[in-house]
């Protein structure tokens, strides 16, 4: 194209050639290239400027034609020059997204913060909306600004103790901007709960205080404020501690006393607790526990009480020896235990034996004594006698015979003559009831000596 038009135009001398394009960005260094190099020696009408065309490529033909017939002007002075047509208007647009949202935390809400849109698009900002939601999820929380100059919203009616983050959008005539980024989590706060009955355990000069779990978040918890107030009126014991337990100190020991507890943190405190139950501070473990003190009183009681009947035992056991009878020559016998035995003279294939008799008109009655005697009460009269010692007895048909009678701690080993050992009487307090093994050997059984 260059070479053609060069050749065309060769003897011209000023020449100026307009090259035109429309929207064509591609060949616009093409066109201008045919500027610069056909277009030669042409100044501007009526000045020794050079005449210049910067412009090659136009978005409407109406502003190339402008152009060309304002150069026409600048180099012949024929013509008035000619405005160029006024810009197409934008299309309709809704406002950009607001930046830089911040949240700060309330009393179950959130105070949200913005910073306006740059574009505020094709018309002027009419106001803004915001929206917060849990970042665990849940429905979106929203609040209107009718307002082009104010930047700042608070939300209510939120849960506090949880994050929420935030977002902005801007509205104008046309419509509203997209929603901007959410702003970093915040949490919305709230008074905190109220705690539940205190629970006390009772020590020296102090007490150990506290509260179940108020079952929120715990970040509303701030500090526990405890107080222990004397039932019968005083002093007052207040502390804080930032866990839900502590050991409240100063107490008067012997003092009856009440506790309450609180909750609080930044924006205030919480109602009071119930009251614990009734407690004295105390020194000691028996002190502190007035049950241990009667389990203890019980249990020495009944530890006395068995005592005493193992005394009562070992001082009846004492005095209730076993009892051995000899009658003549024979072999000593297993009577029975004392210390009162109703007996009668037997016979039986080994001789005269004494047996013992439970009936109350028995013909010969003992009685053991301490230290190791014996009253025998019998036809013949009463006598004692000292264990080991003869002394006459008779039996049912009136014949005399010699009695010796013996006692000892345990049963001796010997035999136990048949006969009525069933019953008991007055005479018979145990019944003298069993067999032994027949022996003669009472060597292994202690004797009234032992028995002193």
């Amino acid at each position: 194209v260059v070479a053609r038009v060069r050749s065309a135009f060769a003897a011209y001398d000023p020449i100026a050639v307009l090259p035109v394009g429309l929207g064509d960005q591609v060949r616009e260094a093409e066109l201008q290239d045919i500027y610069t190099s056909l277009s030669r020696n042409m100044t501007v009408c009526g000045q020794s400027t050079a005449f210049d065309w910067p412009t090659v490529s136009f978005d409407t033909p109406a502003a190339a034609g402008a152009a060309v017939a304002n150069a026409v002007q600048q180099v012949t002075c024929s013509f008035p020059p000619v405005d160029p047509p006024d810009p197409p208007p934008p299309p309709p647009a809704a406002p950009a997204q607001p930046g830089n949202v911040l949240a700060s935390p309330g009393n179950q809400a959130l105070t949200v913060a913005w910073q306006a849109p740059l574009d505020q698009g094709t018309t002027p900002i009419t106001g803004y909306s915001v929206q917060c939601r849990r970042t665990d999820g849940g429905p979106w929380v929203t609040g209107t600004v009718p307002s082009a100059t104010r930047t700042e919203q608070t939300i209510t009616g939120l849960d506090p103790g949880f994050e929420y983050e935030c977002q902005v959008a801007a509205a104008n005539t046309v419509g509203q901007s997209a929603w901007s980024s959410a702003s970093s989590p915040a949490m919305a706060m709230g008074l905190p709960p109220v705690p539940g009955q205190p629970k006390v355990q009772p020590g020296n000069h102090e007490a150990t205080v506290s509260v179940p779990d108020p079952g929120q978040p715990a970040v509303l918890v701030k500090d526990y404020v405890y107080q222990c107030d004397p039932s019968q009126g005083g002093v007052s014991v207040t502390q804080q501690a930032p866990a839900p337990s502590i050991t409240v100190t100063g107490l008067v020991n012997g003092t009856q006393y009440q506790c309450l507890a609180w909750t609080q943190n930044d924006l205030g405190r919480s109602a009071s607790s119930p009251l614990s139950a009734p407690f004295s501070a105390c020194g000691s473990l028996l002190e502190c526990n007035p049950f241990l003190r009667w389990l203890l009183t019980i249990v020495g009681l009944l530890l006395l009480l068995a005592l005493a009947i193992l005394v009562a035992k070992y001082l009846q056991e004492r005095d209730r020896p076993w009892v051995t009878a000899k009658v003549d020559d024979g072999a000593s016998r297993t009577l029975g235990r004392g210390p009162r035995i109703g007996a009668r003279i037997d016979q039986d294939a080994e001789g005269y034996v004494m047996r013992a008799d439970s009936r109350a008109g028995a013909r010969i009655r003992i009685t053991f004594r301490r230290p190791g005697s014996f009253n025998i009460v019998s036809p013949e009269g009463p006598a004692t006698v000292a264990s080991g010692q003869a002394t006459q007895v008779s039996d049912d048909d009136g014949a005399s015979h010699n009695l010796v009678l013996r006692s000892y701690r345990q049963r001796p080993k010997t035999t136990t003559p048949t006969g009525d050992s069933t019953g008991s009487s007055d005479w018979d307090d145990d019944g003298l009831n069993g067999r032994s093994t027949t022996s003669k050997n009472n060597s292994n059984a202690k004797t009234d000596d032992d028995w002193n």
